[in-house]
């Protein structure tokens, strides 16, 4: 039987699991929406995109932080006492879960803490759009693939749960 914390440290990981995804989806929605209005205001549409990116990253981030501690909690529960992870059913989709996670942090973190910051103090310098070309590449492609490897987390997510402990 779960006991009552362990049902409550799950929806602590559903919800920011929910925070962390849906962040991420709704943020590219809303990137491609600014980006699309008027490609001759391409400053103002990346400063709203930015804006509003970071003001999303201070509830993403903790939910992403709490995501991961309450999943490490979770597999205490999960898995039969004493079991190694690679001996049960639902092991290779834990790992290759853990091995997304990891390509989340990586990719999401050297967006919101290398790329975001490095255009936005290039842009405070007044450096033109068009010569930031580069590293806007780099950010676009660091946020879809951060935002793809989240979606496919919870794939793996329900892959694990349907093979069991």
């Amino acid at each position: 039987m779960v006991a009552w914390y362990d049902t409550a440290v799950l929806a602590v990981h559903l919800i920011g699991v929910s925070i962390w995804v849906g962040g991420s989806v709704a943020l590219g929605v809303i990137v491609f929406a600014l980006r699309s209005t008027d490609p001759a205001d391409a400053r103002t549409s990346a400063l709203l995109t930015a804006r509003v990116a970071r003001g999303l990253a201070w509830v993403m981030w903790p939910a992403l932080v709490a995501t991961i501690l309450t999943g490490l909690y979770n597999l205490t529960w999960f898995l039969p006492p004493g079991t190694p992870l690679t001996a049960t059913p639902a092991g290779p989709w834990f790992i290759a879960k853990f091995a997304m996670v990891a390509v989340v942090v990586a990719t999401a973190g050297a967006h919101t803490f290398v790329v975001a910051p490095s255009l936005r103090r290039a842009r405070e310098r007044g450096v033109l759009e068009s010569s930031l070309t580069a590293a806007k590449g780099w950010s676009v492609r660091l946020a879809v693939l951060s935002t793809i490897a989240s979606v496919v987390v919870v794939v793996l997510a329900v892959g694990a749960v349907g093979a069991g402990p």
